[in-house]
């Protein structure tokens, strides 16, 4: 391996490292210091915006990597448990790839915003489907009770939070 290949490979682990740790005091102010809870388990936060710069310097690949690092570090101050880990991967990871894998094959405004659009439908749709699944043994409830939540709330809070 030439040297100019070990340094790429030290800066990307080193920039990769601290986009995580800054994703991480993300979560912190979004859960700590500025909670916004809706319907008392969806929360909105900002960590996906800094994980976002890394998918988009590095592939779709780091944002995976750096969504699951994340989301396992978030374990830390979350009340979620292992429900609220894979939501928090599977939310992120779903905006996150499609926007970097567009913005590869177009790395111009018009292959960000497209890029930005099919990861907030994929996000979207994706958490429609895992929150049926998920959220009734989270809550306890009946899926027919967060079938009735899909429209009014969980569709425009991931609309939102996207």
């Amino acid at each position: 391996m030439s040297v100019q290949k070990k340094t790429m490979d030290v800066r990307r682990l080193t920039v990769t490292a601290m986009l995580a740790a800054l994703a991480y005091a993300a979560v912190l102010l979004s859960h700590v210091i500025f909670p916004v809870k809706i319907e008392g388990f969806l929360s909105l936060d900002i960590k996906d915006s800094v994980m976002l710069l890394g998918a988009l310097l590095y592939g779709p690949v780091t944002g995976f990597l750096l969504a699951l690092v994340v989301s396992v570090l978030e374990l830390t101050i979350s009340t979620t448990g292992w429900i609220g880990l894979i939501m928090n991967v599977v939310s992120s990871a779903l905006f996150i790839c499609p926007t970097a894998g567009v913005w590869r094959r177009r790395k111009n405004a018009r292959g960000l915003a497209l890029g930005l659009i099919a990861g907030a439908l994929a996000m979207t749709a994706g958490m429609l489907l895992w929150n049926l699944v998920l959220t009734p043994i989270y809550m306890g409830v009946a899926r027919a009770f967060v079938v009735g939540l899909l429209l009014p709330v969980i569709l425009p809070f991931n609309l939102l939070k996207a």
